[in-house]
């Protein structure tokens, strides 16, 4: 029997205060945001998506010191096979008693006319229950309204609010903290209060984060393979995979993009 392997997030976590590593420290190091690594070590994934994760933790572990072929065990566990259903034969029913394949092994049952023909009306008035159910179900319901269809969205909005309304990402005044992540290699110039703060290509499974007092402006080679974070919330996507965006401006009320 294989011996019980603990949660990749308990083995992060023993892994970093094994060696003394702050999360500020951490951070530091890997350029994933500390509220990321806490909640890697949580086990929750702040609505992250599963990809998004999965380089985190190859990231973080690697910088921990745990090694790939470790890290391995925790994508790669052995999947149990589901128990098979073992079907009751009875078509071969003859002579004084045959066996009968059950869930619990062979069973004997009598041969009785009677047992044979029960089960085959059994069966049929079984066949015709489902298929009335299956008809019942395929009628609409009295009063039901059919669902309007919703037009299509743009790839790309001039402007996007969060839920909550204008205003929600920071309150007037606050200090505006952008944090971006990338799936790929991707080149991006960053402003911050109109001061160039990135120009570079910012490595792939890695993040960065800048302040701003009042706004940012993001010139980004591939909009598609971003995330970007402002004040602690997910922005909306700002483009498709390969798409150019020249100004990109990011305030307290989301982002617009200028063409």
């Amino acid at each position: 029997m294989n011996p019980t392997i603990k949660p990749i997030s308990i083995v992060l976590k023993e892994a970093r205060e094994g060696k003394g590593i702050s999360l500020e420290e951490a951070y530091k190091a890997t350029k994933i945001h500390p509220r990321i690594l806490h909640a890697i070590e949580e086990g929750t994934t702040l609505g992250l998506s599963h990809v998004y994760v999965k380089s985190y933790i190859k990231i973080y572990a690697n910088y921990l010191g745990i090694s790939r072929q470790e890290l391995d065990r925790y994508f790669h566990l052995p999947v149990v096979p589901k128990e098979k259903k073992i079907k009751l034969d009875v078509s071969s029913i003859a002579g004084k008693g045959e066996r009968i394949q059950g869930l619990v092994g062979p069973m004997i049952l009598p041969n009785t006319p009677f047992l044979v023909g029960f089960l085959k009306k059994a069966a049929v008035v079984l066949g015709i229950f489902l298929v009335l159910v299956i008809v019942f179900k395929s009628f609409p319901k009295k009063g039901a309204v059919s669902p309007k269809k919703e037009k299509a969205v743009p790839a790309v909005s001039a402007s996007l609010k969060e839920d909550a309304g204008k205003g929600s990402f920071a309150k007037i005044g606050d200090t505006l903290r952008l944090t971006i992540f990338t799936e790929e290699d991707n080149w991006m110039q960053i402003k911050a209060d109109g001061k160039v703060v990135f120009k570079r290509i910012l490595k792939k499974g890695t993040s960065e984060t800048w302040q701003a007092k009042d706004n940012f402006e993001l010139w980004l080679a591939n909009a598609g393979i971003v995330k970007l974070e402002l004040n602690g919330k997910i922005l909306p996507s700002i483009g498709r995979r390969g798409q150019l965006l020249k100004s990109v401006v990011i305030n307290r009320e989301g982002y617009t993009i200028n063409k």
